[in-house]
């Protein structure tokens, strides 16, 4: 069969594989309660076994939640769970010595309490996940990729 995205010019044909085959799970681990036990379930058998945890290190966490990664990768690693650390850079750098506060600051605009503009989910945990599972997963053409949350 040919893939319906290719040009005539430039036809090829696609391996079929079985759906579970081509379903690639990763679980976006921020480390907290939910989706660090989505990870120790997978791992235990408990929950369909993931392919892939990503944690994305802002360089600012506090030490309990290093801690609590190194648990989950040694946990991860033991099950046969492939286990990746992704950053975006120094987000504490970024912090200090820009002008755009990139992570969550309260404040206040008068007498109201207000959470002034922030980038910090998107710039230093979505985005720098997404570009990794793109690496890995490679063409995702006939790829189901299942993004686990703990939220």
């Amino acid at each position: 069969m040919l893939c319906p995205s290719c040009k005539d010019d430039r036809r090829r044909t696609r391996q079929r594989k079985p759906a579970m085959e081509r379903r690639f799970r990763v679980l976006s681990l921020g480390a907290g309660q939910q989706s660090s036990a989505l990870l120790v379930l997978s791992a235990r058998g408990e929950l369909p076994k993931l392919d892939l945890v990503v944690f994305a290190d802002t360089q600012w966490e506090r030490k309990v939640v290093y801690d609590n990664v190194d648990r989950l990768e040694r946990i991860a690693t033991d099950a046969g769970i492939r286990f990746e650390r992704v950053t975006a850079g120094a987000l504490r750098d970024t912090a200090v010595e820009d002008d755009f506060v990139p992570m969550p600051v309260y404040g206040y605009h008068g007498d109201k309490p207000v959470v002034m503009r922030q980038q910090c989910t998107m710039d230093w945990k979505i985005k720098p996940i997404r570009r990794r599972v793109r690496e890995l997963a490679g063409p995702l053409h006939g790829l189901t990729v299942e993004m686990w949350l703990g939220i």
